[in-house]
């Protein structure tokens, strides 16, 4: 959602993404090159560790990117990318359209999943499609509705709780079912709707973003965290798991994940050929 809101944002504000070929290869640059270096450097040689040397599996995991840990978000956005650099522009967001994008988006989704096609993150691509069209949309729907907040809220927590009901149901009809998977996007969605206008409120009162040395230096290298923090994590996890409390477990697990990869993050950006990695 926030990739689209961003998207949306430079194209309408900024009068960026107008030329199609220069702007994918800059996009292939701050997506793809990461990906690919960060995968063959990183994440395989901790697969290899931790799994054993499978090539089908490896070929399968990464090099098709089908499941590639936590890189998959960026072959997934790429895609998205693509598919809606023609798409989402002043004339083309509407109510109407967002409707048409989430239902081929739960739809295709489901069927992509069904046939098992998800070579370079190609089905998750499809079923985040509405969510990346959301954030253009709220872009420029923006509503000072009080009730936006409560209503969300409350609607995703129905539908929670309603689509629990059904998939702990395993003998309901395939018409209850489809009900439940219905249900279940919309509890992500609504529940979207809701963290953005709560954080819109608490951020507009409480945070000056520009004042707080913290806030900007998580702001450098939340790239970097993300693409390293999954397999600190292993470091971590594995040796305490059922040795200290969850609680204690979760809070060592996220520091360290951060401060670890905030610090590669660091000495790579200080050498030109690692550099790369942030390109913006």
């Amino acid at each position: 959602m926030a990739s689209g809101f961003l998207f949306y944002c430079l194209r309408t504000e900024k009068g960026k993404y107008i030329h199609f070929g220069k702007d994918i290869l800059k996009k292939g640059k701050r997506l793809l090159l990461p990906y690919f270096c960060v995968m063959l450097t990183w994440v395989i040689p901790f697969y290899v560790h931790y799994s054993g040397f499978d090539l089908s599996k490896i070929v399968y995991k990464y090099v098709l990117g089908c499941a590639p840990s936590q890189l998959w978000f960026l072959p997934m956005l790429f895609l998205l990318f693509i598919i809606f650099y023609r798409v989402l522009n002043e004339k083309h967001v509407s109510t109407k359209g967002m409707l048409v994008v989430v239902a081929v988006s739960i739809g295709g989704g489901y069927l992509l999943d069904k046939i098992g096609i998800n070579v370079f993150q190609v089905s998750t691509a499809v079923k985040y499609a509405g969510y990346y069209y959301l954030g253009a949309y709220l872009y420029r729907k923006e509503t000072d509705n009080r009730w936006i907040i409560p209503i969300s809220g409350f609607g995703s927590i129905v539908c929670f709780v309603i689509n629990n009901t059904i998939e702990v149901n395993t003998t309901a009809s395939a018409v209850v079912r489809l009900v439940g998977l219905i249900l279940g996007y919309m509890c992500s969605y609504m529940g979207v709707i809701f963290v953005y206008y709560t954080v819109k409120k608490i951020t507009e009162k409480l945070i000056n973003a520009k004042k707080s040395k913290l806030w900007n230096e998580f702001k450098k290298r939340s790239f970097g965290i993300y693409l390293f923090h999954q397999q600190i994590i292993y470091l971590t996890i594995i040796p305490l798991n059922g040795k200290v409390p969850p609680i204690v477990q979760v809070m060592i697990s996220f520091l360290c994940a951060v401060g670890v990869a905030s610090i590669i993050t660091a000495v790579l950006k200080r050498f030109k050929l690692t550099r790369i990695l942030y390109v913006v």
